[in-house]
C-alpha cells in the first residue's frame, strides 16, 4: 500500500467508499452519480498503476474486491430494493448478480493466459447497466418478469467465458484495433443521439452496451474466419 503503489491504491479505495456511498443514497440516481465515479476510480487506477511502473498482487486483490462491491452488490441491493414488495422472497434472485460478479473477478485474479481481451462481461459494465436503467425507469419501473430475466441474462454473462473486447491498446494500429476505433466511435455517437434525439443521455450506457456485445460478436467470428483461412 506505500510507496508508489498508495496513488493507484487510493484511486481504488475511492472507488470501494464510492460503492458504499451508492448503497447509503437517498434514491437509485445519487446512487448511478456514486457508480459512476467508482468507474472513473476503477480506470485509473489501473492506468496509474502501469504508468508509474506501480502494480502490484496487493493492487489487483484490491480492486476486484471493490468492484464486486461497486458494481455487484450494489445493483443488487437496489434491484431487490426494487422487487422485494412485489415478489417478496425471489427478489434475493437480484444478489445472483453479486454472487457473478464475485466468481468472475475471483477466476479473472487466477487466469495466466494471455489473452488481449474478456471473458465474460466486465463486472463495471454489470454495475453501469443496472444504475442507468433503474435511474432511467424509476417512475415507470419495468415488469417484474423483463427484471428477473435480465437479472439471470447478467449473472450468465459475467460468469460466462464469452469472448469480448477488451479496451486495452498495445499500439494504435487501424489494423490490430479497427473494431475498438469503431466500437468507441459508436459510443460517442449513441451519447449525441441520447442527449438530442431520446432527450436522455443515460440511455448512453445501455446503448452502448448493446454495441459493445455486438462488435464483440463480430470480432470473434471475423477472427474464427481467419482462424480458418
Amino acid at each position: 500500500m506505500f510507496g508508489k503503489a498508495i496513488i493507484p491504491n487510493t484511486l481504488t479505495m475511492l472507488n470501494l467508499v464510492m460503492g458504499c456511498a451508492a448503497l447509503l443514497a437517498h434514491n437509485v440516481q445519487d446512487a448511478f452519480l456514486f457508480v459512476l465515479i467508482a468507474a472513473f476510480a476503477d480506470l485509473l487506477d489501473g492506468l496509474v498503476a502501469r504508468a508509474i511502473g506501480a502494480a502490484s498482487e496487493m493492487g489487483k486483490q484490491l480492486d476486484s474486491l471493490a468492484d464486486v462491491v461497486s458494481f455487484g452488490v450494489v445493483p443488487s441491493f437496489w434491484l431487490y430494493k426494487l422487487l422485494q414488495p412485489e415478489i417478496k422472497m425471489w427478489a434475493a434472485l437480484a444478489f445472483l448478480l453479486a454472487v457473478a460478479a464475485a466468481f468472475r473477478l475471483a477466476r479473472f485474479n487466477l487466469d495466466t493466459s494471455k489473452s488481449t481481451g474478456f471473458k465474460g462481461l466486465p463486472v463495471p459494465a454489470n454495475g453501469l447497466f443496472w444504475l442507468s436503467v433503474l435511474s432511467l425507469t424509476e417512475t415507470e419501473p419495468l415488469s417484474n418478469s423483463i427484471l428477473v430475466g435480465l437479472i439471470l441474462l447478467f449473472a450468465f454473462l459475467m460468469a460466462s467465458k464469452l469472448p469480448l473486447l477488451s479496451f486495452k491498446f498495445s499500439n494504435f494500429s487501424w489494423k490490430e484495433n479497427a473494431m475498438k476505433f469503431i466500437l468507441i466511435g459508436s459510443i460517442i455517437v449513441s451519447a449525441v443521439g441520447s442527449h438530442f434525439i431520446l432527450k436522455k443521455v443515460l440511455w448512453t450506457v445501455p446503448i452502448a452496451l448493446l454495441l459493445y456485445l455486438i462488435l464483440s460478436a463480430v470480432q470473434h467470428l471475423l477472427g474464427k474466419q481467419h482462424e480458418k483461412v
